[in-house]
């Protein structure tokens, strides 16, 4: 398979890097080609490419271009450090996911860790929320000064009709799962209360009743946050890792 070569020549005597680029004699796109770049296009920008021809045809593409920059000696020193530094951040990236993907970290271990730390996963309280989004700022502040002293969800409900806003019933949600700026004006122990619109975009502008409050008594459950417990000793462990790595360096 024949690609634009990629010289790494490590120099332990300066501590870097150095990138030689050469345009290639022939195009030619392999399946290794194109199932490589719709890995790396799923993994940058989450789009999943299901059509093969089409993502060829991006490839050769791109491979076509990047030769003819090669080709020209002014564009490519212009350019040299900075694919240098996006290589040494490609493959530093590339290390990383090669040590997490090798810690393995078992499920005692993470059990034990939700024992000494159960405090952590106290059940929270929890509101019962109805959603009203509407398309004009202006409609929504009026709808908030004519209701905010409304108790009765059903001539709320009728209220914000008339505004045109769209309602959505969330039901009960734990306090946990809410956005900070919604979560500022919950109150605790209240219910049948609106908020303040709160700006979602440009076009949306959303209010919230809240029906009611509630306490939780307990503990969630281990394998309800055992995901959790996961990433958190992940993330220690390979800080560790890393930190050991760099260290060596940096003597």
């Amino acid at each position: 398979m024949k690609y634009i070569t990629i010289l790494l020549l490590f120099f332990i005597y300066v501590n870097a890097i150095e990138v030689n680029l050469l345009p290639d004699k022939e195009i030619k796109v392999s399946q290794h080609d194109v199932n490589r770049y719709k890995s790396y296009v799923k993994q940058k920008y989450n789009y999943v490419i299901t059509n093969d021809k089409g993502a060829r045809k991006i490839v050769k593409e791109n491979r076509i271009l990047a030769n003819e920059f090669l080709k020209n000696p002014r564009y490519l020193k212009s350019v040299k450090t900075d694919i240098t530094i996006m290589l040494e951040d490609y493959l530093a990236d590339r290390y990383v996911q090669n040590m997490q993907h090798s810690i393995k970290i078992p499920k005692k271990v993470l059990y034990s860790y939700y024992l000494d730390h159960k405090d952590k996963f106290r059940r929270q309280p929890e509101v019962n929320i109805v959603r009203y989004r509407f398309s004009s700022y202006d409609d929504a502040l009026k709808f908030y000064q004519e209701s905010k002293d409304i108790a009765d969800p059903k001539k709320v409900e009728a209220k914000a009709i008339q505004y045109g806003a769209k309602k959505r019933d969330y039901g009960w949600k734990s306090i946990t799962v809410l956005k900070k700026r919604l979560l500022s004006f919950i109150k605790k122990g209240a219910k049948d209360y609106l908020t303040p619109p709160i700006v979602n975009n440009a076009n949306n502008f959303n209010i919230y009743y809240i029906k009611d409050y509630r306490s939780v008594d307990g503990y969630i459950p281990f394998e309800k946050v055992k995901g959790k417990i996961e990433k958190i000793l992940y993330n220690q462990t390979f800080e560790k890792a890393r930190e050991k790595i760099l260290e060596r360096y940096a003597k």
